[in-house]
Protein backbone atom coordinates (compact mmCIF):
# COMPACT_ATOMS: atom_id res chain seq x y z
CA UNK A 1 0.00 0.00 0.00
CA UNK A 2 1.28 3.16 -1.32
CA UNK A 3 0.20 6.93 -0.36
CA UNK A 4 0.57 9.56 -2.78
CA UNK A 5 2.05 12.68 -1.54
CA UNK A 6 3.63 15.68 -3.02
CA UNK A 7 4.42 13.88 -6.42
CA UNK A 8 6.39 10.62 -4.67
CA UNK A 9 5.28 7.44 -2.82
CA UNK A 10 5.04 6.82 0.78
CA UNK A 11 4.44 3.21 2.14
CA UNK A 12 1.50 2.75 4.53
CA UNK A 13 3.96 -0.40 6.06
CA UNK A 14 7.02 -1.47 6.73
CA UNK A 15 8.80 -4.21 7.83
CA UNK A 16 12.10 -5.36 8.79
CA UNK A 17 14.43 -7.74 10.69
CA UNK A 18 17.72 -7.42 12.35
CA UNK A 19 19.25 -10.43 14.20
CA UNK A 20 16.54 -11.59 16.23
CA UNK A 21 14.89 -8.81 16.20
CA UNK A 22 11.68 -7.83 14.14
CA UNK A 23 10.42 -4.38 13.81
CA UNK A 24 7.15 -2.61 12.24
CA UNK A 25 5.79 0.87 10.94
CA UNK A 26 2.36 2.19 10.07
CA UNK A 27 1.38 5.28 8.41
CA UNK A 28 -1.59 5.11 10.05
CA UNK A 29 -3.71 4.61 13.40
CA UNK A 30 -5.12 0.79 13.83
CA UNK A 31 -7.89 2.22 15.83
CA UNK A 32 -11.07 2.22 13.86
CA UNK A 33 -11.75 6.49 14.91
CA UNK A 34 -8.85 7.45 13.10
CA UNK A 35 -8.59 5.18 9.95
CA UNK A 36 -11.43 5.56 8.49
CA UNK A 37 -12.80 3.56 5.89
CA UNK A 38 -10.10 0.96 5.91
CA UNK A 39 -11.88 -0.53 9.01
CA UNK A 40 -14.30 -1.76 6.91
CA UNK A 41 -12.09 -3.65 4.59
CA UNK A 42 -13.57 -7.06 3.43
CA UNK A 43 -16.88 -8.48 2.30
CA UNK A 44 -18.08 -9.52 5.93
CA UNK A 45 -17.88 -7.91 9.28
CA UNK A 46 -15.79 -9.43 12.41
CA UNK A 47 -16.86 -8.64 16.16
CA UNK A 48 -14.31 -8.08 18.10
CA UNK A 49 -14.38 -7.95 22.15
CA UNK A 50 -12.63 -5.43 24.18
CA UNK A 51 -12.59 -5.20 27.85
CA UNK A 52 -15.35 -2.73 28.32
CA UNK A 53 -16.91 -2.53 24.87
CA UNK A 54 -16.62 -4.43 21.09
CA UNK A 55 -16.20 -2.68 17.80
CA UNK A 56 -16.73 -4.39 14.38
CA UNK A 57 -14.51 -4.65 12.11
CA UNK A 58 -14.43 -5.97 8.16
CA UNK A 59 -12.78 -9.58 7.76
CA UNK A 60 -9.70 -8.36 5.65
CA UNK A 61 -8.70 -5.52 8.16
CA UNK A 62 -9.13 -7.95 10.91
CA UNK A 63 -7.03 -10.64 9.23
CA UNK A 64 -4.74 -7.72 8.71
CA UNK A 65 -4.12 -6.63 12.28
CA UNK A 66 -4.29 -10.55 13.72
CA UNK A 67 -1.12 -11.73 10.82
CA UNK A 68 0.36 -8.16 11.83
CA UNK A 69 0.10 -8.92 15.50
CA UNK A 70 1.30 -12.13 15.35
CA UNK A 71 4.38 -11.54 13.19
CA UNK A 72 5.31 -9.26 16.15
CA UNK A 73 4.96 -11.48 18.91
CA UNK A 74 6.44 -14.82 17.14
CA UNK A 75 10.15 -15.35 17.82
CA UNK A 76 12.15 -16.82 14.50
CA UNK A 77 11.33 -20.31 15.40
CA UNK A 78 8.16 -19.83 15.51
CA UNK A 79 6.99 -19.83 18.70
CA UNK A 80 4.44 -17.24 19.74
CA UNK A 81 5.99 -15.35 22.80
CA UNK A 82 2.24 -14.08 23.80
CA UNK A 83 0.52 -16.18 26.98
CA UNK A 84 -2.81 -15.67 24.99
CA UNK A 85 -3.56 -16.81 21.59
CA UNK A 86 -4.12 -13.63 18.58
Amino acid sequence: MDLQLCGGDIPLFVSGRQGKGRSAALAFDLAPHWIGPMVDWGSERRHVDLEADFIEVGDMYYRFVSRLLKMMTTNSEGINKRSERL
